[in-house]
């Protein structure tokens, strides 16, 4: 290892350790890594560089990597530690599951660094795009970030190859340039909010490493018309790394067991009651690692009307790789409502492939196959028409596949001409969806198509076709969008021919 050079930035290195081992900047990013909670990551973010400060409960060395698939083979990893009051960063790449070698070119700024009560701090910033051949850009897609610690700092100037982390390692999928919003956002002057929540009451968290609980709810009977404004996630304290993700479901119709409300089911299995499958459209979609969302200031989303949703099924994902016993979690969201009635109502959108198990179909054995659905300019034209508008503007979307689902992105085609995607993942985790506020509102004119685009892969784990449905082993290709003024209309879907599509798989 003597060929590699070690960097020392002098600035900043040697600290007082403090009672406690809190942030040391404001950060709008935040996640745990792992599941005891030795693991901590806070990051910002702007046009050019990416700021992490990662917490690790060690007085040894602490490390963490973006990877393309969780593994660390093609890894760019950090790995920094703090020795007799100095802080040390150095920029590495993942070859194997192997000892990492230093990357020729560092690419890193190591801004500040402590070990404090059992905690080892490392505050550094990187460029976002990739610098080299052995940086991994940091995209708008899902990430597979990986980290690792050891118990003790190196003997020498490096870690070397004894350093081995063991056991303390492991892999989280995270969106790390999410936009939520939070940033300079500001109430409209003078707005009176009030709260009620959607919870999970004592739900004990199976020994299983994933787990989703479905819970059917009422919304609150209001005397007149309110806008939901403002939706936070509430994660039972103690519970950060097993709740994973919440997804907030508006049914559609009456539902005729009344029974079912308020109980929770195991979702997309037969325990699950029939009511529960009238929900379907996202309404909201919550994951670890984001933070509240917040509708634009004049816009609402209509509660309380004829048309308004009177319930929603929540479906919260649950994390347990541990596979420990006793867990009990009443997390869930706050839902904040104005009856100061914003500009304009806000409304969701279901683009892309008919849910159908005859007419989506994907092949077994497939490295890459395409799936597309179109919500057309004939139906936005008349929709739109419909509504007395000559655009809507949209704010939100979110991506949707089931497990097979590996790339998806939502196209804007006006006229014709394709002009920028509205949104795109090419990295999808079925375990990890989130609605992606967008930077700037884009208009949605009559003449507009928007296509989506589902890639999925089934090779190694599908031998035979999988088809179209609501269940986890079925398949969707689906965009959810919020946007406003609100049209009357839910879903804009399209499907192949039927006979056109045996004709193609030669059936």
């Amino acid at each position: 290892m003597n060929s590699f050079i070690i960097i020392f930035l002098g600035l900043n290195l040697i600290n007082l350790c403090l009672s406690d081992v809190s942030p040391t900047d404001n950060y709008e990013h935040f996640t745990v890594l792992d599941q005891a909670a030795k693991f901590k990551v806070y990051w910002k973010f702007n046009q050019t560089d990416i700021t992490f400060e990662i917490h690790g409960n060690t007085v040894g060395w602490i490390g963490m990597g973006i990877s393309p698939n969780g593994a660390m083979t093609g890894a760019d990893m950090v790995v920094g530690w703090v020795k007799n009051g100095i802080a040390v960063v150095t920029d590495r790449y993942g070859v194997g599951n192997t000892f990492p070698p230093k990357d020729p070119e560092q690419n890193i700024e190591l801004l500040y660094g402590t070990e404090c009560d059992g905690w080892t701090v490392i505050k550094f910033r990187r460029q976002i795009l990739a610098c080299e051949s052995n940086d991994r850009p940091i995209t708008a897609d899902t990430i597979r970030l990986i980290y690792a610690y050891g118990t003790t700092d190196p003997t020498g100037d490096d870690i070397v190859a004894a350093n081995y982390h063991g056991a303390s390692r492991g892999a989280k999928s995270i969106l790390l340039l999410e936009t939520t919003g939070t940033l300079n956002f500001q109430y409209p002057a003078g707005e009176i909010r009030s709260t009620f929540e959607f919870l999970n009451n004592r739900t004990e968290i199976p020994t299983r490493d994933t787990y989703y609980s479905c819970k059917l709810m009422k919304f609150p009977t209001f005397s007149s018309k309110q806008h939901m404004v403002e939706i936070a996630p509430v994660v039972e304290a103690g519970n950060e790394q097993n709740v994973h993700h919440i997804l907030l479901y508006q049914c559609i119709g009456d539902i005729t067991d009344l029974g079912a409300v308020g109980t929770s089911a195991e979702c997309n299995t037969a325990n699950m009651p029939p009511d529960f499958s009238k929900c379907q459209s996202v309404i909201h979609a919550w994951a670890i690692g984001g933070g509240t969302f917040y509708y634009p200031q004049h816009v609402g989303f209509p509660l309380g009307e004829a048309d308004s949703p009177k319930y929603v099924v929540m479906e919260t994902h649950y994390d347990n790789p541990t596979l420990a016993q006793g867990i009990i979690d009443s997390s869930g969201l706050r839902i904040y409502h104005t009856s100061q009635v914003r500009q304009y109502d806000a409304g969701v959108l279901d683009v892309g492939h008919l849910v159908s198990p005859v007419t989506q179909l994907i092949p077994p054995n497939a490295d890459s196959y395409l799936q597309y659905g179109e919500c057309t300019s004939d139906c936005l034209t008349e929709v739109m028409q419909r509504a007395g508008t000559s655009e809507i503007k949209l704010f939100s979307v979110m991506l949707h596949t089931h497990l097979l689902g590996k790339k998806i992105e939502l196209k804007h085609i006006r006229n014709g001409t394709e002009l920028p995607y509205l949104s795109r993942e090419n990295n999808y985790d079925f375990n990890y969806q989130e609605a992606r506020q967008l930077s700037t509102e884009v208009i949605i004119k009559p003449e507009d198509t928007l296509q989506l685009v589902c890639d999925y892969k089934s090779s190694g784990v599908r031998s035979n076709f999988t088809f179209g449905g609501f269940g986890t082993k079925e398949e969707m290709c689906l965009a959810f969008l919020s946007y406003y003024p609100k049209i009357q209309a839910s879903s804009c879907l399209t499907f192949p021919e039927f006979h056109s599509l045996m004709t193609y798989f030669g059936i």
